[in-house]
Order: structure tokens, then C-alpha cells, then sequence
């Protein structure tokens, strides 16, 4: 995902006012901005309005929807992409390696992790599956999902009438769907967690506790605590 300062009050002290910046993953701004990087990744729930708000001050969004450069890495560094934070990457690689072309054929559709229902979000998947669809000749549509992917895939199917998805949808391919929920959430409330970013279990780039702060008002992470 990527921010911007969107005006005051902000305390958004790594964002220009408008140019978008990488905040999930960006190593770089949780080593040495951190404060700055929990502020503008963080979201709340507006109890009046019942939606959910970013900090103040802050926009957020997620990278190059339908484009890739949003989940072949998690990080980039002088615009080249940091390796060990490779995600679709190797996926995108093989597809690529027998034929598939990226924006004729290959699309990415990341969205705001933090965020449980996302319409603005569905409605943004449906136009693309069917501009992907009439730019190739009508064929059907298949889409890869990863982890709380496969929820939010599951999600948006529901949004849609039957003779749409006769039409556009091909197949889903579901890769470690929490469709049972995923402790690792619970244990993100409940206590915190790192998100698997502990570098040699003596240091961790993130601080559980702090992450703890944003799981507890995120509602994706929410709707993965089993039983929920």
C-alpha cells in the first residue's frame, strides 16, 4: 500500500502532499522512521460514522491496482525491487515464461489489507475482469488468490449476479485460504505480532505491540479471528 499527506492535522512527517509513498512494506521507513510509519499505516473505526478512517491527515491506497508492481515485491528500494521481499514475483515469472504479458493478460488486483468489506474495492475488480475479458477476445477470467485474498475473492463473488459470472468468471484458484479463520489474528489483538519479520529471533523490525495497537481497529484482521 502506499500513502500521501492529505492536509492537516497531520503528524504524516514522511509523506509529501502529493506524491504517493510506500508505507506496507517500506523497511526502510520502520527502521528509521517508525514512529512515522505506524502513524500513517494506522486505521481506526469511527463509532458515528460506522466506517473505518485512516490517521488524520493521511491517504491510503493500494499499489498499481491492475497493474504487478503491487504484489510481485512488498519493497523497493531506487526503484529496483528488494529481493527477499519477493511475493507473486516467482508466480508472475512463470506465467510470464510461457506467454502471459503483463496488462494484456496478467493483472494484479492488491487491496487495503486493513479493510474487511470493500466495495470500492469490488467494484474496481469487476470493471477489470471485464476489460481483461473483451480485450481477449471474451475469454473467461481466472484469478489467483492468496491467503485473506481468498475471503475478500469469496466476498466480492457475492456482490455480483450469477449471469456476471457466467459470463466473466473462469476459475479461482485458492492458495492458504483462512477459510476457518487464521489464529495468527487472534494472536495479532490479542498480544501483537510481527508479521514473520523477526530477523534471527534476536530483533524484530516491527514491534509487536504497536502492531497489536492497528490489528485491534483493522477489520480484515478481525473478520481471520476463527469463529468470527
Amino acid at each position: 500500500m502506499e500513502a500521501r499527506k492529505s492536509g492537516p492535522p497531520s503528524k504524516a512527517c514522511t509523506l509529501s502532499d502529493s506524491h504517493w509513498t510506500r508505507v506496507w512494506l517500506n523497511i526502510n521507513a520502520i527502521t528509521w522512521s517508525t514512529d512515522c510509519w505506524y502513524y500513517n499505516l494506522g486505521i481506526t473505526f469511527n463509532n458515528v460514522t460506522m466506517q473505518y478512517e485512516n490517521s488524520p491527515g493521511v491517504d491510503v491506497r493500494p499499489i498499481d491496482f491492475g497493474g504487478l508492481s503491487g504484489i510481485d515485491y512488498l519493497d523497493y528500494a531506487l526503484g529496483y525491487p528488494i529481493t527477499v521481499t519477493g511475493y507473486f514475483a516467482p508466480l508472475i515469472a512463470d506465467l510470464e515464461e510461457v506467454g502471459y504479458k503483463a496488462g494484456v493478460d496478467l493483472f494484479g488486483a492488491p487491496f487495503d489489507w486493513r479493510l474487511a468489506d470493500q466495495p470500492d474495492m469490488y467494484a474496481q475488480l469487476k470493471e477489470l475482469m471485464e476489460n481483461a475479458s473483451r480485450a481477449n477476445g471474451g475469454r473467461k477470467v481466472h484469478i489467483v488468490a492468496h491467503s485473506y485474498g481468498n475471503i475478500q475473492t469469496s466476498l466480492f463473488l457475492k456482490t455480483v449476479p450469477k449471469a456476471w459470472v457466467d459470463q466473466y468468471f473462469g476459475s479461482f484458484i485458492s492458495v492458504a485460504a483462512p477459510w476457518s479463520g487464521a489464529p495468527k489474528a487472534l494472536r495479532a489483538i490479542i498480544s501483537g505480532d510481527d508479521f514473520g519479520m523477526d530477523m534471527g529471533g534476536w530483533f524484530s523490525l516491527v514491534d509487536p505491540l504497536r502492531v497489536r495497537t492497528i490489528a485491534r481497529q483493522a477489520g480484515g484482521l478481525i473478520i481471520l479471528v476463527p469463529g468470527t
